[in-house]
């Protein structure tokens, strides 16, 4: 009779810890937490009509949404690869989970040699 009592109170011992501690202790799930901050490859650019400049995003593995403050100027795609239209300035946004970074880009005309040009003629 002793034992079987002995044995009820460590079943319920056992019962009352599988059931209450589960609740009191933290989680102990792993997740994968994105990062806390977004880089882009480049804060600042100069390019020139007719040439291409590809940003990138590092700190995340998320949707990167591109935009540019001014289309007349510069265009940016899904990728990340700005085309310019014009001479002139604009700021390429990606947007990341509420998260954004900015490239200021100059925008030129593209230079042509005077020197080629005559001799072609």
């Amino acid at each position: 009779m002793f034992k079987l009592k002995k044995i009820m109170i460590a079943f319920l011992a056992s019962l009352v810890l599988f059931t209450v501690v589960p609740t009191v202790l933290p989680n102990t799930n792993v997740e994968t937490v994105e990062a806390a901050t977004i880089k882009t490859n480049k804060i600042k650019a100069t390019i020139n009509v007719g040439e291409e400049l590809k940003l990138k995003i590092s700190g995340t593995t998320k949707k990167i949404k591109w935009i540019s403050s001014n289309k007349k100027v510069a265009t940016v795609n899904t990728t990340g690869v700005v085309t310019p239209i014009k001479a002139g300035k604009v700021t390429i946004t990606a947007t990341v989970s509420g998260k954004f970074c900015k490239c200021s880009v100059t925008v030129k005309e593209e230079l042509v040699d005077a020197t080629t040009s005559a001799t072609s003629k």
